[in-house]
């Protein structure tokens, strides 16, 4: 009997699996005895984040050991599926690349390049597929489930026969349910008429700060902490609001990771964008703002959710390395900028405005903070009331399109939390 890695043999196994889904694509979770969960492709347009292994991580994490398991996939992973594989914590993803099985090892930082696997190891099957490397996806499918069913007349093998049993019994993943909405999305009082502006986008960074004061977090304890006015909702102090190409607010997101790891405050303002919506695709020219620089993950979600979608963040994470937000940034694509660098810039004539949103973010753009003061000033910890006081008073300061925009972000906070602005 000819030998085959267990990737090879569980990649077998997903594109067997297609034929039982439609022939959707398919993601496995496995390790070295037994496949964990499976996950199937339930995308309807190409900005869709529902992947199979996205369904297969939102939906699955809990059956998945950290550093201690791997992927196989029937489709070449997006930036979002190796973002949140590496976030989940799978060792390697695999795929086909032409008539190559590769890896992606998910150490390091981004990127994972994808490496092509050779050697052979002790699992050993009955009778591998005919030319399946070089056939089609479809084929592969068809190839691959006759040669299940084959194994299956013949008996397994002791050493295979685990694999085939759990892949049957496994539950398969195809959406991850989201939390209570907390919260609505007020319409604007009046349509805006003109772009985003740069008092517009600064109000929009200390707005998304507003955000997270507002929801405020618990503990899984159920204790309020870190500042947080009420403690809706158990995750981290990091919210981000997504605009539309002239300001008005059509979706926010916090942080409930405590509930879900994947659900950071990013993939969780996608994700309800796409359950409140239908799965639409996000407009054009639409810009999110987030408090903190996104992981490997969300960065990936925001990549793939839209074409042009513009990030801000407030504030870098140093443990993120070449994101694809970073990256394309670097090539002219999607921008991914500190606030600082869009927010009133220090002057002698500064207006009171830009005398409001320094007073916020105390830092100027590129420094890191040194203190416990200068980080709960930047980013909240402590005191993220404030950046609600802080919007509030920006009002006095707008007007136009601005003032509407801020309207619509005081109703949201008043909706989550009354009285605060």
């Amino acid at each position: 009997m000819p030998n085959i890695t267990v990737a090879q043999h569980v990649t077998y196994i997903a594109y067997a699996t297609m034929t039982e889904h439609g022939n959707r694509h398919i993601a496995v979770a496995f390790d070295s005895e037994t496949v964990l969960a499976i996950g199937v492709d339930t995308r309807i347009h190409g900005n869709d984040p529902a992947t199979a292994a996205v369904n297969l991580l939102q939906g699955g994490y809990a059956q998945m050991p950290r550093n201690r398991f791997d992927i196989a996939l029937t489709y070449p992973p997006t930036e979002a599926c190796l973002g949140m594989a590496k976030m989940i914590g799978a060792r390697n993803v695999f795929h086909y690349e032409g008539n190559v099985l590769r890896r992606r090892v998910m150490n390091g930082n981004r990127p994972w390049a994808a490496q092509a696997v050779h050697a052979p190891a002790s699992v050993s099957v009955a009778s591998l597929p005919p030319n399946f490397d070089t056939a089609s996806t479809q084929v592969k499918a068809a190839l691959a489930r006759t040669w299940w069913d084959q194994l299956h007349r013949a008996f397994i093998v002791p050493e295979t026969r685990d694999f085939f049993i759990s892949a049957e019994h496994c539950y398969v993943y195809r959406t991850v349910a989201l939390p209570a909405q907390v919260g609505v999305l007020p319409a604007l009082s009046a349509p805006l008429t003109t772009p985003l502006t740069t008092n517009r986008r600064a109000m929009l960074t200390v707005m998304a700060q507003a955000l997270v004061a507002a929801v405020g977090f618990r503990d899984r304890r159920g204790i309020a902490r870190n500042g947080g006015t009420s403690g809706h909702l158990t995750g981290h102090n990091i919210g981000c609001i997504v605009t539309s190409d002239q300001g008005e607010i059509i979706e926010w997101g916090v942080n409930v990771g405590l509930l879900n790891p994947t659900l950071h405050a990013e993939t969780y303002a996608v994700m309800r964008w796409m359950a409140r919506t239908g799965r639409q695709n996000f407009p054009q020219g639409v810009e999110l703002f987030t408090t903190l620089e996104s992981c490997y993950m969300c960065a990936g979600i925001i990549h793939d959710a839209s074409d042009d979608m513009h990030a801000t963040y407030i504030l870098k994470d140093p443990l993120i390395v070449n994101s694809v937000l970073e990256a394309t940034r670097r090539q002219g694509q999607i921008a991914s900028h500190r606030a600082g660098h869009v927010g009133p810039q220090a002057h002698a004539n500064a207006t009171d405005f830009e005398k409001e949103f320094r007073r916020t973010f105390p830092l100027q753009p590129g420094q890191q903070p040194q203190t416990t003061a200068q980080l709960n000033s930047t980013m909240g910890f402590v005191h993220m009331s404030e950046a609600v006081h802080a919007y509030k008073r920006m009002s006095y300061y707008l007007a136009g399109d601005d003032f509407i925009v801020w309207q619509q972000g005081a109703g949201l906070i008043n909706s989550i939390t009354p009285n605060l602005v």
